[in-house]
């Protein structure tokens, strides 16, 4: 009889008959039974393709009705109003300009280089289509599942499981996969084209995991430097795509805790270059942030209070698990009282402190509830704990977290039945068709139970997918769902506005705005719908009622003083610039505006240190301009000279080299002035 070699892959053998003895000694070596003929392997792959066949049929029947749904949302800031991705050459942008691994600021892919270039790479091929673009989302959507059963089917063949479930580990390990696939959360997720940043986090941080677990099975050198260098370039990969990626290397550690044989000892000796190459992935989003490049609206220096918010988030947290099992209502935003005292926080803070200490017993345990329940609270923990108003709860972030609380579902039931029955021990016949029939025979009920909850998820997911087809009903989905969320309220005025329906759309915004001046997108989009209609006048009003409830808000500050500025009411102008330069001591914009207003009432001196304020913040073509002129007027030509060289430095950076021919000869004149 032939058989197979010993290989660094898990076994795939969807209906193992292995006994418990063999499969032990495979987990514990990484090779497969020598008893374990060539057909059988073969049997094996011919099921695991089947398999990966029906995920995509799956994938496909649920979400190819989506192609053609419009872009929404930051899909349009994204894709259409980000230059970076319109060009996939040069991947850094040309001199002075932004390219797909160096995003425009300000946009959801700005921390996110490498998503960016996967969006130009869907742009270099389809353009604004969206039929691409997801397309690539169902792809990496069954790839990740495919993931989730490799590392769920490695997982239960450990010592500590196999027992149990090694005879259908591969059984457990698809049913599984296949119902994270289906989760109706998922929906925005792949449907949702900004949120490609979840999708390819999601896929890297399986694909680090399932790395890690070919790393310890391998047993050679060359296999182990094979697998780290992988794992760590996988690792590395999710760092760029969101940074919800950052709790991979402890999760990796914990799953080597929890469920490889060993001690700690053991574990440190094995694995140590491993997780040095998964630390080192910290790096680059350590830089990334160090160098300005940061999500919009999030951090401690918002509109509200760090406190504030992790009171709030303690209790959104198990708002999450009860999306995890009744994920109603499905909607692009969620409307999120802030809890400001720990009289309405308690029982989420309580909770939270009960979870905390539950989980640390059952990891000290090494129980594989405690790796779900760490698993679960880590990959949220980012957003947990770093604030982004607006954006309290939403449902695409159950992504991962789902990908380790399906599993344990599944297996808890089919174990359950397995035990109660006592058919766990049972061996299975090695034909596959007899395999699969004693496995509905002998678990029919776990199988039934399984069938009809994939089947209801798949149809709630069918049913409620059409509330992101288009940007007119997102937000009438999720006012009919919550018809006091103002965000909401605000949104679908400005597609109302924006579609020509001005008035009904303004009334809207302006309902937004008086119920809630606090939120500062709100302001500024009622401000410019204002604009557009010529109501100039009231966005004055409407500027100085949200500084009254923000007043530390500098962009309103700003914005305020720039219309004032406009009226003509300089005096005013120049004092709210002085107030938002309390705030906002780096804004240059501030600065250049305010020198010049102080410039035109003949103060030069004044109007002077702002102009060299702004040429030491943003040291561009205007900002140098306008100090060599206010250096000149005020009769200081050495100086005047000192910011020409600077200006001409400028010009060149800018492509301006006409200008920059022409600020060279006059250089000249002005050193000899000087002189």
């Amino acid at each position: 009889m032939t058989t197979s070699s010993s290989s660094s892959l898990p076994s795939s053998n969807l209906l193992s008959n292995d006994p418990p003895e063999a499969a032990d000694s495979a987990a514990r070596t990484g090779e497969r039974s020598a008893a374990e003929p060539t057909a059988s392997v073969a049997q094996s792959w011919t099921w695991y393709l089947l398999g990966l066949l029906f995920l995509i049929a799956v994938a496909w029947w649920l979400y190819a009705r989506s192609l053609d749904y419009d872009l929404i949302f930051d899909d349009l800031p994204t894709i259409v109003g980000n230059e970076s991705i319109h060009q996939l050459f040069p991947l850094f942008g040309d001199e002075g300009s932004f390219g797909p691994l160096n995003p425009k600021p300000s946009t959801p892919v700005t921390a996110r280089p490498l998503v960016s270039l996967a969006f130009a790479v869907n742009y270099h091929f389809g353009g604004e289509n969206p039929w691409g673009y997801r397309l690539f989302h169902i792809a990496l959507h069954v790839a990740t599942a495919a993931l989730l059963w490799a590392i769920v089917a490695f997982t239960l063949k450990q010592p500590r499981l196999v027992e149990r479930f090694g005879s259908i580990r591969h059984a457990i390990a698809f049913v599984a996969a296949l119902l994270w696939m289906v989760h109706p959360c998922h929906s925005e997720t792949l449907i949702y084209l900004t949120q490609r940043t979840e999708l390819m986090m999601g896929f890297f941080y399986l694909l680090t995991i399932y790395l890690s677990l070919l790393y310890w099975q391998s047993n050679s050198l060359v296999g182990r430097t094979i697998w780290l260098i992988l794992a760590t370039v996988a690792c590395t990969s999710g760092m760029m795509c969101k940074e919800m990626m950052a709790s991979v290397p402890a999760m990796v550690l914990l799953y080597e805790w929890t469920f490889m044989p060993g001690t700690t000892r053991d574990h440190i000796k094995r694995s140590w270059p491993l997780y040095v190459g998964l630390a080192l992935s910290w790096i680059p989003i350590a830089w990334l942030y160090t160098s300005g490049y940061t999500t919009p609206l999030a951090g401690f220096n918002n509109t509200i209070s760090a406190v504030d918010w992790w009171m709030t988030q303690a209790n959104a947290f198990f708002v999450y698990w009860k999306m995890t099992f009744v994920p109603y209502p499905l909607v692009l935003h969620h409307q999120v009282p802030t809890l400001t005292s720990m009289s309405e926080a308690w029982p989420g803070v309580l909770g939270l402190v009960i979870y905390g200490a539950v989980t640390a017993w059952l990891l000290i345990k090494r129980r594989a509830s405690g790796y779900v329940l760490i698993w679960f609270f880590a990959v949220l923990s980012p957003t947990l704990i770093v604030p982004l108003p607006l954006e309290e709860i939403s449902d695409r972030r159950l992504y991962v977290p789902l990908a380790a609380v399906t599993p344990l579902l599944v297996a808890l039931v089919f174990g359950w039945w397995g035990k109660f029955t006592d058919v766990a021990r049972d061996s299975f016949p090695s034909r596959p068709i007899a395999a699969a029939g004693k496995l509905l025979s002998n678990y029919w009920v776990p199988v039934g139970v399984f069938a009809i909850t994939i089947f209801v998820s798949s149809m709630v997911t069918a049913r409620t997918m059409p509330r992101l087809s288009s940007r007119q009903i997102v937000w009438k989905e999720v006012l009919k769902h919550e018809p006091d969320n103002m965000y909401a309220m605000m949104c679908q005025g400005c597609v109302e506005f924006n579609d020509g329906d001005h008035e009904q759309g303004l009334a809207k915004m302006r309902r937004s705005f008086e119920a809630r001046p606090d939120m500062k997108m709100g302001v500024i989009s009622y401000a410019t719908a204002l604009e557009n209609r010529g109501y100039r006048k009231r966005i004055i009003d409407v500027y100085r009622e949200a500084i009254r409830v923000s007043p530390t808000e500098p962009m309103l500050r700003y914005n305020l003083a720039f219309w004032l500025e406009q009226s003509g009411k300089t005096g005013q102008a120049i004092e709210a610039y002085q107030a938002c330069l309390e705030y906002a001591p780096q804004d240059a914009a501030a600065h250049t505006n305010l020198g010049s207003l102080l410039a035109e009432m003949g103060q030069l001196p004044a109007a002077i240190e702002h102009f060299e304020a702004a040429v030491k913040i943003e040291p561009d073509f205007s900002s140098c301009m306008n100090l060599m002129t206010a250096y000149l007027q005020n009769g200081q030509s050495e100086q005047a000279a000192v910011a020409a060289e600077k200006l001409l430095v400028a010009a060149r950076s800018e492509g301006k080299h006409d200008v920059a021919n022409r600020i060279e000869r006059s250089l000249v004149a002005l050193k000899a002035k000087s002189r």
